[in-house]
């Protein structure tokens, strides 16, 4: 059987390219849903030839990959891999275009059901595969079932898309796809700038650290977590866009679209991000074995970026929907200045720790910048009062897990969950949480005109 160090150079291969074929995929797809949410006539018409676009690009990717291989020189063990790897990735990249039509058509329900369907499948047949044959799965089995349920998921998609929308079609236009490509860089750009400036501090901790990666290593069991995290933020981004878009020219309806995605999301941030830094060692250690203070306080400054992550998903989002990404692309430009910066003087000194401070500084700076672009962008008016629940949430939530932690001999998990149903009393309490404003976002009905 093959080691996993083995395949180290194979999926640093893939890392590169599949980053770069992300990149390129959101900058397609948040253009298309930008421009498809402000015209109503485009989907229908243009369609087939964003479909064969799509398809042309995943061809030359493929074809670009095999070059690569080829030129490194693979063993016969990889090459077996390697079009079950091309495939997963092509066939994720189709379905992302394709779910991206349900949520331009307010059809919000499906595309959280079907962006999880392919996971689902992955789950039950590889736990079936396991359970069945035990000690017999190799990372072979493994990419083909991953294949398969992409495979599933895309024809499912697809057909759903058929049957309730009726605008599927497949053309190819060269003209069509260069002008597409063009129109899809300055989205793509917002994407590989924010990859840098939130990427970077593991690479700098191994330049800058003489210890066998030791503080890089401690840097990313936070990170891992943080990471992980941030897809709530991010799904608030995908449900969020098209709406903006749609709304992009109303001014008081973008405004209350705004404050009410902004209360959701700084609720959901600061409960996450206080219990994540108050239980800081207890989720470590629950997570890894070996961990000590530089794991803590790390893992602490990267839980307190999140809320300034999320601030972001929400403005940042709203920028892009104005679709004059120049002055956001700045801004993203000057984070990663931030970033570099922070890190090449607090790493030294901090290591680990001093990353994930710079990590918090970089956020919370570029948070706010997004926060100021878009008041001045849209003339958005500044309502105080709701401005300050977050921080009176804050204030208290923070209290509640110091008594707790002080005053009530728990075993911490049940600790976390009293502290989170507090949080959701308090957000109500003071106006924060409002369920018919949330459900009025998820059915997409602050669209309607």
């Amino acid at each position: 059987m093959v080691g996993p160090n083995q395949y180290g150079d194979f999926f640093s291969l893939f890392a590169f390219c599949f980053l770069f074929q992300v990149l390129l995929d959101l900058g397609i797809q948040n253009y298309n849903i930008t421009e498809m949410s402000q015209n109503s006539s485009t989907p229908a018409k243009h369609f087939a030839y964003r479909l064969g676009a799509k398809l042309s690009l995943s061809l030359l990717y493929s074809l670009v990959i095999v070059i690569m291989a080829s030129v490194v020189a693979y063993e016969t063990k990889f090459w077996r891999l390697l079009p079950w790897i091309i495939g997963i990735q092509i066939f994720q990249s189709i379905s992302i275009f394709l779910r991206s039509h349900f949520s331009i058509n307010k059809l919000y329900s499906w595309d959280s059901l079907l962006s999880i369907l392919d996971k689902l499948l992955m789950i039950i047949w590889l736990g079936s595969l396991i359970y069945i044959q035990r000690e017999n799965i190799d990372i072979l089995d493994f990419a083909k079932v991953f294949f398969w349920s992409n495979v599933i998921s895309c024809g499912v998609i697809l057909l759903l898309l058929i049957n309730r929308l009726e605008i599927v079609g497949l053309s190819f236009s060269w003209n069509y796809t260069k002008d597409l490509l063009r129109k899809s860089f300055p989205f793509a750009l917002v994407f590989l700038l924010m990859t840098l400036y939130t990427r970077m501090d593991a690479f700098m901790l191994e330049r800058l650290l003489d210890d066998d990666s030791y503080n890089a290593g401690v840097y990313a069991a936070g990170f891992r977590i943080y990471d992980a995290v941030n897809m709530i933020g991010y799904l608030f981004a995908t449900l969020l866009l098209p709406m903006f878009s749609a709304i992009i020219g109303r001014a008081k309806a973008l405004s209350q679209l705004v404050n009410t995605g902004f209360q959701m999301i700084s609720f959901i941030a600061v409960t996450v991000a206080l219990i994540c830094i108050g239980f800081k060692e207890e989720i470590m250690t629950l997570v890894y074995t070996d961990t000590n203070t530089a794991y803590y306080n790390s893992f602490a400054w990267l839980s307190g970026s999140f809320v300034f992550v999320c601030m972001g998903y929400i403005f940042g989002t709203l920028i892009t929907a104005g679709r004059d990404l120049r002055v956001f692309n700045m801004i993203l430009l000057s984070g990663i200045f931030v970033n570099w910066t922070c890190n090449l003087f607090l790493i030294p000194k901090m290591g680990a720790e001093g990353a994930a401070l710079a990590t918090f500084i970089t956020q919370c700076c570029v948070g706010m910048a997004q926060i100021f672009l878009a008041f001045s962008l849209f003339s958005l008016s500044i309502r105080w009062k709701e401005m300050a629940k977050p921080i009176l949430h804050i204030i208290l939530l923070a209290c509640i897990i110091f008594i707790s932690r002080k005053y009530l001999a728990l075993n911490w998990m049940y600790l976390v969950s009293i502290v989170a149903i507090l949080s959701l009393i308090i957000s109500f309490i003071i106006g924060q949480v409002h369920f018919a404003q949330w459900k009025k976002i998820i059915l997409g009905r602050d669209m309607k005109k």
